[in-house]
């Protein structure tokens, strides 16, 4: 390929054999002058309310194909979501996709707000509301588009496995493809402001305490040194208390090793590949649900779960709720 030209959030132009390709998103095919069809955009309109993103393809001047593409959260994601918003952060999802892409992710996670359609300047200026509004933001990216946002944001936090201008743009970097370490970091960071403070603190009584006595003439040479070694030691206790702060990556991978109880279910209108798929759904979004195995050929459902978290109570009910009776085998 000659010619390579990338636009940042929107596609990329080429030449293959003299021939010029367009590779992006509707807007940036429409710049190039290309007329989308109207079976096109019926095309687009439908993949994109089914949560993928569209991706235009054209040579020279007309468009030759549509491709979708799937965005699947890592795993972890909407229980870090949950995490968050129990401890009262406000969430937020900043993307460059499609509005009804966008929204079905955010949905999926569990998150209620979207700013959809955004390049990465308007990342940016999304940012600069939330802080002008008195906010302070983190930012979680990996991908180039990312980059400016995780400059702009109080706290940009990149994913190890992401891209070096991510990784190189962000004040924090999780290590691996770890999402779950956002909850931890964020304990963490807390943990040692506190630390911090309380160290700050020793060290002023510390001062404050031995000139006065010092000046009161109750201070010798030995019993000085004897009072400066002990506030060192103290200040270097309180630091060393941070190691057996839980941090909830920990208490996560603790749940993930709990021991796991299994229950059997009769479903009989379960007939085909898709009722197995539509159980699969609904059961899979029930908190402490680790293995969903349906049998269709037996009309079957096994469900290993965590016993702490959830019951057959609640599985049966989700599955009645989804239009399969089921029966505890």
């Amino acid at each position: 390929m000659t010619d390579f030209r990338s636009t940042a959030g929107q596609g990329v132009t080429g030449a293959v054999d003299g021939t010029k390709l367009f590779i992006g998103n509707a807007r940036f095919v429409a710049q190039s002058g290309i007329e989308l069809s109207t079976d096109a955009k019926r095309s687009m309109d439908e993949l994109s309310a089914a949560g993928k993103t569209t991706v235009l393809v054209a040579r020279e001047d007309e468009l030759t194909g549509v491709v979708a593409l799937q965005d699947t959260p890592r795993p972890g994601t909407r229980e870090i979501v949950a995490d968050l918003k129990r401890a009262r952060i406000c969430t937020l999802v900043v993307t460059g996709d499609a509005e009804p892409v966008a929204q079905s992710i955010a949905r999926s996670i569990g998150v209620d707000e979207v700013r959809a359609h955004l390049l990465p300047a308007d990342k940016v200026s999304e940012i600069e509301k939330l802080q002008k509004a008195g906010r302070r933001v983190a930012m979680v990216g990996d991908g180039i588009n990312d980059g400016p946002a995780l400059l702009q944001s109080d706290v940009g936090i990149a994913i190890g496995a992401g891209t070096d201008v991510a990784i190189e743009s962000a004040g924090v970097i999780l290590l691996g493809d770890r999402i779950r370490d956002i909850a931890g970091s964020l304990v963490l960071g807390k943990a040692s402001y506190r630390t911090m403070q309380v160290n700050v603190a020793l060290a002023v009584i510390a001062n404050v305490l031995g000139i006065g006595l010092a000046a009161a003439g109750f201070i010798t040479p030995v019993v000085a040194i004897a009072f400066i070694l002990t506030s060192i030691f103290a200040i270097l206790l309180n630091t060393l208390r941070i190691r057996g702060v839980k941090l909830r990556s920990e208490v996560a991978h603790d749940v993930a090793n709990a021991p796991l109880a299994e229950t059997e279910f009769a479903v009989p209108a379960m007939v085909c590949g898709g009722c197995a798929e539509r159980i699969t759904d609904a059961l899979k979004d029930l908190p402490g649900v680790r293995e969903i195995n349906p049998k269709v050929p037996q009309k079957h459902v096994v469900v290993r779960y965590e016993p702490a978290r959830v019951g057959p109570g609640e599985l049966k009910s989700a599955l009645d709720k989804a239009g399969f009776k089921a029966v505890e085998a």
